[in-house]
């Protein structure tokens, strides 16, 4: 005996599928707008707005069946044979494989959610408890893990693994979060297309949705038009909202791999809270080409519940004091460690027929020192912030240099390099050696249409990536550096 109890009021089924697709299960559905509970096969066909078949009159063996809505619930109850000829046997010792659906209305046609679940009822059969035997303890059942600091994970289904991990820039928090990304991986138990999707509403249309595809060998951004006739429900967004990074695809040992990152907030898409509820959509489908999806199904995260909040301190420590430098930066390269891996050394060169206070004609020379193998950069800003700022990067190479870049947007078609009238750095180098990449070079401090560095105060972005080949920052924040004294520098800060 079953009860299907639906917080809506919609069409609702339950199946019996050895394989967990649609195709070939037997599928018992209750419809209100026909006041039906019976047995339909399931076609799995895409190209039908109902892909059920009714299962002739001699089949409908279902006893004591009812549908009620009533309080905004619908609900569907009956009683069946586990064991019917011709049909798919639900096993009274060993596991059940079954699908459900719920609908978009009482009318029926193309399902709301859809997913797959197994049971074993000799699992499920109380046995007598053990005498004398303690509980166990019980398993906490939040988890422990910060997302912001490593990978959390959440099984989608007994073959679909999710993996994320939310990455906060220095230079903000949680809550603000501006120009956060998320980082996930898909691996699904099987060769398919694999996908997964942001839905305020929890339904495929007006949902925006990362699909990896091996058949092309893409990880892209579509838009989903949850178009029941259409064979492929999904139109690919245009080429200038495709800013994912480090997407990957890959198969192997019998498992479909996706990853990638992407920032939270991006104009008109749907948007990741980092404070707050999100609802996802996921899907698999029958085989690497594009298609209808085996499985599919919906989930909320609320990553505001998975990042660990910092233990209260019975006594904050008094914050240090930074040590000022007695270096002159005019006569000697000084030193600021912008991370426990990234060293920046500078040195102002004021010509002799000039002073540091009107530094007509200065120079800076700098120097990033990486303690592994990446792209290094250093950036001058007006308000701390990526897009309008401008940088000086280097990409390790047989022949490169440092190029001066304009960064014009988060993604990697903003970062560009300026017209070769403005590549103006001297003394350039980029090299790796002992495990270390080393970028130098000397730039004018003071350069027309330029955002200029002074013997003041300046504002700094900083950024590494995670290889040669230049694409998303591993790490990156902004730092100010006051340059008003060519004796004593004053202490830099880094932006917390």
């Amino acid at each position: 005996s079953m009860e299907l109890i639906y917080d809506g009021e919609a069409w609702v089924g339950i199946g019996i599928s050895p394989t967990g697709l649609m195709e070939g299960a037997n599928t018992i559905l209750g419809v209100p707008a026909y006041g039906i509970v019976k047995k339909f096969n399931s076609t799995g066909d895409p190209t039908k707005q109902v892909p059920f078949a009714m299962m002739n009159e001699t089949l409908q063996t279902l006893m004591n069946a009812s549908l009620t809505q009533a309080d905004g619930k619908t609900v569907v109850s009956f009683s069946k044979y586990l064991n019917e000829e011709g049909e798919n046997e639900i096993l009274s010792k060993g596991e059940n494989t079954f699908i459900w659906a719920v609908g978009t209305g009482n009318e029926p046609g193309y399902h709301a959610a859809r997913g797959e679940f197994t049971l074993d009822f000799t699992a499920t059969a109380a046995a007598p408890p053990p005498a004398l035997e303690p509980p166990p303890a019980l398993e906490p059942a939040l988890s422990t893990k910060d997302c912001t600091k490593e990978f959390c994970e959440n099984q989608l289904s007994p073959g679909y693994l999710l993996r994320y991990q939310i990455s906060v820039p220095t230079d903000t928090t949680l809550d603000v979060c501006d120009g956060c990304t998320i980082s996930m991986e898909l691996i699904y138990d099987g060769e398919a297309w694999v996908g997964i999707g942001i839905s305020p509403t929890g339904l495929m249309e007006g949902a925006n949705t990362i699909l990896g595809v091996p058949a092309y060998g893409i990880v892209k951004k579509f838009n989903s038009t949850g178009d029941p006739t259409k064979q492929v429900p999904f139109a690919m967004m245009n080429e200038t909202l495709q800013t994912l990074m480090n997407a990957s695809l890959t198969q192997a040992d019998g498992k479909t791999v996706v990853s990638f990152s992407k920032y939270l907030n991006e104009e008109g898409e749907n948007e990741i809270l980092s404070k707050g509820e999100n609802t996802f959509i996921w899907a698999v489908g029958t085989g690497n080409e594009p298609g209808y999806h085996a499985a599919r199904g919906e989930f909320t995260l609320d990553f505001t519940a998975t990042a660990a909040a910092p233990p209260p301190a019975l006594e904050p420590p008094p914050a240090p004091e930074p040590a000022l430098s007695t270096k002159d930066c005019t006569e000697e390269f000084c030193e600021n460690q912008l991370s426990p891996e990234y060293l920046l050394r500078y040195q102002i060169n004021v010509p002799t027929d000039t002073n540091v206070d009107v530094c007509d004609g200065c120079t800076i020379s700098m120097e990033l020192i990486y303690d592994s193998e990446a792209w290094v950069g250093i950036a001058f800003s007006t308000d701390g912030q990526m897009v309008g700022s401008e940088a000086v990067i280097g990409i390790p190479g047989e022949g490169n240099v440092p190029l001066k870049y304009n960064l014009n947007s988060k993604s990697n078609a903003g970062v560009q390099p300026m017209p070769e009238s403005q590549q103006t750095l001297s003394d350039t180098s980029i090299e790796v050696k002992d495990g270390q990449t080393i970028m130098k070079f000397t730039k004018m401090m003071n350069e027309t249409g330029e955002i200029e560095i002074t013997t003041g105060d300046n504002t700094f972005l900083w950024a590494y990536g995670s290889s040669d080949d230049l694409g998303y920052h591993a790490s990156r924040a902004s730092f100010d550096l006051n340059m008003s004294s060519s004796m004593a520098p004053t202490p830099t800060r880094t932006r917390s």
